[in-house]
């Protein structure tokens, strides 16, 4: 069985020869060689990304050997408390959405009594103008929105200003959504609490859904890291669930940091 497996840079080298035939001191070699920015400088018509480039660039490598890859392992990036088994699965917005106001509340420790908190969720946060209750509506409104996600590359969790993304195991954008309502309509950090009662997580789980860029992110993600360059955002990609939860059984580990 073939897995693409980006837990550590030794798994990827791995995955890559397992694909491709193509060893750790053999694709080493090819970076060493193969300068993809002068490659662009001399190739202005050249419009592909870098993945798409790299992955040309090893299929056209004499021991290349491409074979179907059978299975994915993703990276779902989250802030949890501690001792979080996942026994229900990775839930999607829609099913977590209740479990998560029920926490938040909790963490309020009596700021509002449950008869202002209900009103609060129920009415004024619906009644909300803010930029983070719009945020939180176009969100929850609509299942193409409720993932869950992961990412690709494992490593990508720990380097979010580099390449862009929200910091996931830092807070849920969800969670920093009714935080910032809450904050602004009662004077009281909920985020803070938030952060002080949880820790961030990282829940590896595997799909049988594989497309054939992957490989090219994975090489891609080598390439800067054996250059030592800037990750970019296409050093990865990402696994959208489309609003359907992540079964228990797919569950390799839940790692807190």
């Amino acid at each position: 069985m073939i897995i693409l497996d980006c837990e550590s840079i030794e798994t990827m080298y791995e995955s890559v020869e397992s694909v491709t035939g193509i060893n750790r001191s053999e694709l080493n070699e090819f970076f060493d060689g193969f300068d993809m920015d002068k490659f662009y400088e001399e190739n202005s018509n050249f419009d592909e990304p870098a993945d798409r480039l790299l992955l040309s660039k090893v299929r056209e490598m004499e021991n290349c050997n491409i074979r179907q890859i059978d299975a994915v392992y993703w990276f779902h990036l989250s802030r949890t408390y501690k001792g979080n088994s996942f026994n229900q699965g990775i839930l999607s917005l829609g099913e977590a959405i209740d479990h998560i106001w029920y926490f938040l509340y909790d963490l309020q420790n009596g700021h509002v009594s449950k008869e202002e908190w209900d009103d609060f969720r129920y009415k004024k946060f619906v009644e909300s103008k803010s930029h983070s209750a719009w945020l939180y509506h176009f969100k929850l409104g609509d299942k193409s929105h409720w993932g869950p996600y992961a990412m690709l590359v494992r490593d990508i969790a720990f380097v979010s200003k580099e390449v862009g993304n929200h910091d996931y195991l830092d807070a849920p954008e969800i969670v920093e959504d009714i935080c910032h309502v809450f904050d602004g309509m009662y004077q009281f950090n909920l985020l803070e609490k938030f952060k002080q009662k949880t820790y961030p997580c990282i829940v590896k789980f595997q799909s049988g859904q594989s497309k054939d860029y992957y490989l090219g992110i994975v090489l891609n993600f080598l390439y800067h890291k054996y250059h030592e360059m800037e990750m970019s955002l296409n050093c990865n990609t990402c696994f959208d669930s489309e609003g359907e939860s992540i079964e228990f059984d797919q569950i390799l580990n839940v790692e807190f940091i």
